[in-house]
Parts: structure tokens; sequence; C-alpha cells
């Protein structure tokens, strides 16, 4: 990946590695909107609850009610602890079963690299303007777990700073457009060819600082700064998944979310 080349063709690359490190590319999402990847979970909610349903998909009005309690979450700590705790509730209108209270399970935490979860990675995900006055932006590439955007990765050339990427987020968090079905974004992981660094979510475009991001080392404390080392230590699955549910922290007295440096989470393990 070290080549001078154009975002577009870096972003396939990487696309690409992920796919050969757990992820599945979804490329008929390509482009779309929220309301796509929404669709996309409301399948994978239905397949995954299917008995808890009584085999009874899901009718519009409780699909709202889930997002409705998703699209609520104000702040990454709040969508951390949704995400732990990995069940929503709701009442039931379909014919037959009008009224009836159910939980239904949508993450799961321990189900780590298999069984439940389905990892699947999506690009250019448009992201509309939710304040007045704001330009409508594309996300480069998103990674999601069991259909929920968790991961935000910011993508530059060669050349371009990981800074530059780093600004970028800040910007859209300012814009507020990790908001809605985003507002779950745990991690965000910022990459040119030869730079890589993650960090959790800030959440309030005001508490970003840049020394909060970290770069990778391996066992042996060897820094692991390509995007390619990068996506294989890091983002590939399981330890995409266990960098959510594992390795962030959630720390209620700042109201904030931590992520562990690799030489705490290799002391863990």
């Amino acid at each position: 990946m070290g080549s001078v080349k154009p975002e577009g063709q870096f972003e396939k690359e990487v696309i690409e590695r992920l796919s050969k490190h757990g992820w599945t590319y979804r490329q008929d999402l390509d482009f779309q909107s929220e309301e796509a990847l929404l669709e996309n979970w409301r399948g994978l909610l239905n397949s995954r609850n299917l008995c808890r349903l009584n085999q009874i998909p899901l009718s519009d009005g409780e699909f709202s009610q889930l997002k409705e309690q998703i699209f609520q979450v104000k702040t990454p700590l709040e969508g951390g602890k949704l995400l732990l705790d990995g069940k929503l509730g709701l009442v039931r209108d379909v014919a037959g079963y009008e009224n009836e209270k159910l939980y239904l399970e949508f993450f799961w935490k321990h189900d780590v690299g298999a069984g439940l979860n389905q990892y699947e990675v999506v690009r250019q995900i448009k992201r509309n303007a939710t304040i007045s006055g704001r330009k409508d932006r594309i996300f480069d590439v998103t990674l999601l777990i069991s259909g929920i955007p968790v991961i935000h990765l910011e993508l530059k050339r060669k050349g371009v700073t990981v800074k530059a990427a780093y600004n970028q987020i800040r910007e859209y968090a300012e814009a507020d457009h990790f908001s809605g079905f985003y507002s779950l974004i745990q991690l965000f992981a910022i990459l040119n060819p030869d730079e890589t660094r993650y960090f959790a979510n800030p959440g309030d475009y005001q508490k970003y600082n840049y020394k909060y991001t970290f770069a990778w080392k391996d066992f042996k404390n060897n820094p692991i700064n390509e995007a390619t080392g990068f996506i294989e230590e890091v983002l590939s699955v399981p330890m995409g998944h266990k960098l959510v549910t594992q390795y962030t922290i959630q720390d209620d007295a700042k109201g904030a979310l931590k992520v562990l440096r690799s030489y705490q989470i290799y002391a863990i393990e």
C-alpha cells in the first residue's frame, strides 16, 4: 500500500484487506443512505429474533420503536452501554400479538468472531446535513457489527497526514453527523498508506484532542504504521470486535469512552 495512489484506490485496497480478515464487503450498499443501513439492520433483527417474533417480521411501527431508542443516544458512552446490554424493547402492534412486550437481541458482545454477530464493511455512505446550512457528507468506510455502525475509518492518500483525517472527523462531529444510526460509533481509525492511528469517539467536538489518538505496536513493541499491518492487527475480526466490546472503557466519572493502547491489550491477553 506504500506507492503513490489516489485516495479512491487506497480505499479499495483497504476494503480488500478488510475482506481478507473477517469482514464482508457489502458492495450493494455503496453510496447508500442511513435508511439503507437501517433496512439492512432490520433484516438482521428479524432473522436473529425469529422465535421471539413468532415468525412474524417487525412491522414499520415496531421498527420505529427500535429506531427511536437508537436515535435517543446522545453520547458515545450511552451508545456503548446500549451495545453491551445488547437488547431493545418494543410493544408489538401486529394482529394477534397486540400490546405484547418483547425484548429483542441486537448485539452479542461475547459472541466474538462467529455465531450470531455478522461483520460487514460499507463505503461511501451518504450523510444528510442535520444542521441548517451545513453540507451533506459522504463517509469513507464504516465497519458494521450485526448491522450496527461501530467503527468509522477516515482515509487519506499517501502524503496527506492522518492529522488531516482526524480534523475531518472533528468537522463531521461539529456538524452533528455522528447522530442517528451513527450515534453508536465507538471508535475511529485514521489511515494513510504509511501512517495509522485509532481513538475512542469523544462525542462533543469540543472534547477532541489529537494526543488521545494512538499508534499500534506489536507484541515485541515494534511499531505497525502501514495500513496493511494495522488492518491485520487492529481492525481484523476478532480484534475489531474486541476493541469495541472488551478494550473500550466506559468512564462514567468523566462521561467519556476510553480505548486501551496496544501494550495494555497485550498485557490483558
